[in-house]
């Protein structure tokens, strides 16, 4: 009975260590970390053309893991994971994005195999846009004329062209206009090497026009009833004259 027992349990022992056994081989393997190099490498676009001097930063989603270079002359960088420092796995995800004020843009890519990576062309755009308001509305020739910047994102320079061959650098300049008309208002605003624009027109009417304009009115309209008056008495004179000669 005893021996029958014994052997009970080291068959069942056997069957549990074949179960574990089993179970250790269905069971996926955890993915083991690639120092092999990992090239990944693209173009930055603007306005058709590749830019240079743009920090493109690549993050490994999974790890955190960041790596930065700056563009080449035709707007190409190339970065290299891999490495004890900056390993990779099959299927991460690589977030590849523009770093700084003046642009933006990014693109995500998977790796699915164990060879350099490109990545389709990132086009970027600005990340900052010309605007302006002025007041008055609607100026006189003479007055002077508050435009104020209302450009949006990292703007380091400002360029008005008032449209009459006069021009500023400030942010917020005052200008008047010496004679009327319809003028062509210009800001040109930069964030580094970029630049974005906006126009407006600003009409400019006589000055002390619309006083004049009522003045003559008035006097007409005072000169008219006594104009009349004396048209009454001399058409009155040239009837009694005609009377007395008939009788």
């Amino acid at each position: 009975m005893v021996l029958m027992m014994h052997g009970c349990r080291k068959r069942s022992l056997a069957f549990a260590l074949a179960l574990i056994s089993v179970a250790v081989a269905m069971a996926p393997s955890a993915a083991v970390a690639s120092t092999d190099p990992l090239p990944i490498y693209g173009k930055v676009v603007f306005q058709g053309r590749g830019i240079a001097g743009v920090t493109v930063e690549i993050v490994n989603q999974r790890t955190g893991d960041t790596l930065s270079e700056v563009t080449d002359d035709n707007g190409v960088y190339v970065i290299t994971f891999g490495g004890p420092t900056h390993p990779w796995d099959i299927g991460d995800q690589f977030l590849i994005r523009l770093s700084g004020s003046c642009l933006s843009g990014q693109r995500t890519i998977t790796v699915t195999a164990s060879e350099p990576q490109p990545v389709e062309d990132i086009v970027a755009q600005r990340s900052f846009s010309a605007a302006f308001d002025f007041s008055p509305a609607n100026p006189v020739a003479g007055e002077n004329i508050s435009f104020a910047d209302a450009s949006t994102g990292s703007i380091t320079s400002h360029a008005w062209d008032f449209g009459d061959g006069n021009s500023s650098t400030a942010a917020n300049p005052v200008h008047a206009y010496q004679q009327p008309g319809n003028y062509t208002v210009t800001l040109t605003v930069s964030c580094q090497s970029f630049s974005s624009s906006a126009t407006a027109t600003v009409q400019v009417a006589h000055a002390g026009s619309n006083d004049t304009h009522d003045g003559d009115e008035d006097e007409d309209d005072r000169g008219l009833p006594a104009f009349a008056g004396l048209s009454c008495l001399v058409a009155l004179g040239l009837a009694l004259v005609m009377f007395k000669r008939r009788h």
